[in-house]
This record gives C-alpha cells, structure tokens and sequence, in this order.
C-alpha cells in the first residue's frame, strides 16, 4: 500500500472499486480509504497496476468513511465490507453498527438493518467471509431499488457532481451558481440537464458552447439512462474515458472541438445504440478502432481534424 497508509491501522479487508481503478482499505480502526491510479500516458486507462502508486482519494469536505466502533473490541470483531453493483455505494462493519457510505460524498446514508446481522457482528462471532458477503448483498440490493425510483436519484446525482469536480474553469456563472448543480435542488432541474419523467433519471447533458475547461470524469458512465452527451466547442481536455462504453442506452455522442487527446477507447463498441458519433477538432491520436465499423445503427461519424493514424478500417464502408 501507499507509504501514507496509518500505522496505527492495519488493513484488513481490500477491494477493488470504481470498476478496477481504485482500491478500497478497510482498516483495524473501522475506517475504510480509497487509493485511486491517475490517468497517464504510462497508464492511458488508470486502471489497477503494479507499476505505478496509486493516489490517496478523499472528497473536498475531508470526510472519512468511518464505522462506528463505540465500545467494540476490535480484536475479537469480524470486518465485512460490500460494494454496490455500481461501486455507488459501500457498507461495511468492524464489529459495531452496520454503516452504508456514499462512494463519492464518503456520507453514511441512514439504513434500517436486521437486529439479528448488527448482534452477529458485536459478539464478534467468527463466520465465514463469503456468509458475510453473501447478507451484505441482499441488504444492498434493497436499498439500491428504492434509490433508483427515487426522483433524488443518488446514482445519477452523484455521477454530475463527480462531472462538475471535474471543471476547473467556467465563465459563465449562470451554469454552475448557487442555485444550480447544487445538491439542495433537484438534479433534473440543473443547466443541461434533462430527466426522464417517469423515472427522474438524466437522459440527456448538453453543455455545449459553454467555454468548459478541465477533464471528462469517468463517472459520467454512471448515468446508465443517458442518451445523448453533447459537450461541443468547449476545452474539455486529457483522455476520453473508457466507462462511456457503460452508456448502452446512449444514441448521440457530441464532444467534437475540444482538447481531446489519447486514443479512441475501443469500449465505445459496447454503445450498441449509437447512432452519432461526433469526435472531430480535438488532439485524439493512435488508430480508429476497427469495431466501430461494427455499430449496428450508427448513421454518422465524423473523426477529422485529429491525429489519427494507421488505415480507415474497411468495416466503416458499411
């Protein structure tokens, strides 16, 4: 682990998060820590390697994602530790009360749990790790229904505000004041964004012409109802993240004019839906990934004004 790992905790539970890019801790002392891997030209994807540290992950407010250990021994207690299906969330125990944490906000989220699981865990009996595990996720997967019928959907909440910890520059005040992409208003009702009536889920961002600088998050792939993402003629810069490849449902695709560079992630392969495919005007090099040809109902791409190399594969001729 990282040389600025706490001594005074050791590691006793360790996860993969954030679909590999990340790894959670779960420590001795019951609070969990999230080490993430950058995006680099040595790592073009940030996912989990060897070869480079990881870097230290904490929200702005400085929250940690501490269980609450009141009168346990720690010794004698059993660690459990689950992720979400989406790594949106995580719950966890060290032997006290069963918490459940927000991934992006490190928040603990108010969850009603089963007397009998929160007595297993204080008596600190031993079970078995994959008996834990096993009730974890059927605890989760309740939770994680209600919240996504919810019109405060956290899932797609969190996803826009991991978007917009993204930006570091925006002239225009209007888009992101106090009144707008702030968690004391409705998410569907923020700039650019548009939700699904019977569902409140964002379908669509558009936040073209808006002179944006900084970085496409990754966790934009979290926003699993989208269907069109148009950041045209802005500075969005760095690598155009591989979890775009989660959007199945995503039919138009607008990021022409920006300061894209890295490859063309081959995981857009997985956006079957596709029917628009707009990347010109940016810095993009390396070669056109030859499944793209393969898109059963894309009707237009446009990739020129790029670095491109290599040949236009034949598949694009259908």
């Amino acid at each position: 682990m990282p040389e600025d790992t706490d001594s005074s905790s050791k590691v006793v539970r360790l996860l993969y998060a954030n679909s590999g890019i990340g790894v959670l801790a779960l420590g001795s002392d019951g609070v969990q820590k999230l080490w993430k891997w950058a995006r680099t030209e040595q790592n073009p994807n940030g996912k989990a390697t060897a070869n480079i540290v990881p870097q230290y992950w904490q929200p702005n407010s400085g929250l940690l994602m501490a269980n609450d250990v009141s009168g346990v021994i720690l010794e004698e207690s059993v660690p459990c530790i689950a992720l979400s299906k989406n790594d949106s969330y995580v719950m966890s125990a060290c032997g006290g009360k069963v918490s459940l944490f927000n991934m992006m906000t490190f928040k603990a989220t108010n969850a009603v749990f089963p007397r009998i699981l929160i007595s297993w865990f204080r008596r600190g009996l031993m079970l078995k790790r994959s008996i834990l595990l096993i009730l974890a996720f059927l605890l989760v997967q309740p939770c994680m229904l209600h919240l996504s019928h919810s019109s405060n959907n956290f899932t797609d909440q969190s996803a826009l505000i991991a978007f917009k910890s993204e930006i570091s520059f925006h002239p225009n005040d209007t888009i992101f004041s106090a009144g707008n992409w702030s968690t004391t208003t409705n998410f569907c009702e923020w700039f650019g964004v548009s939700c699904s009536r019977r569902r409140q889920r964002v379908t669509a961002l558009n936040l073209s012409y808006m002179d944006l600088h900084g970085t496409i998050s990754p966790h934009i792939g979290n926003l699993s109802f989208l269907v069109s993402l148009d950041l045209l003629n802005n500075s969005f810069s760095g690598f155009l993240p591989h979890e775009i490849g989660n959007l199945h449902r995503l039919r138009k695709l607008q990021l022409s004019y920006n300061l894209l560079e890295g490859s063309i992630p081959p995981t857009l392969h997985n956006c079957q839906k596709l029917v628009v495919l707009y990347l010109d005007g940016n810095n993009l090099n390396g070669s056109i990934p030859k499944d793209l040809g393969m898109l059963p109902r894309v009707r237009e791409i446009d990739l020129s004004s790029n670095k491109l190399m290599g040949t236009i594969p034949s598949s694009l001729g259908n």
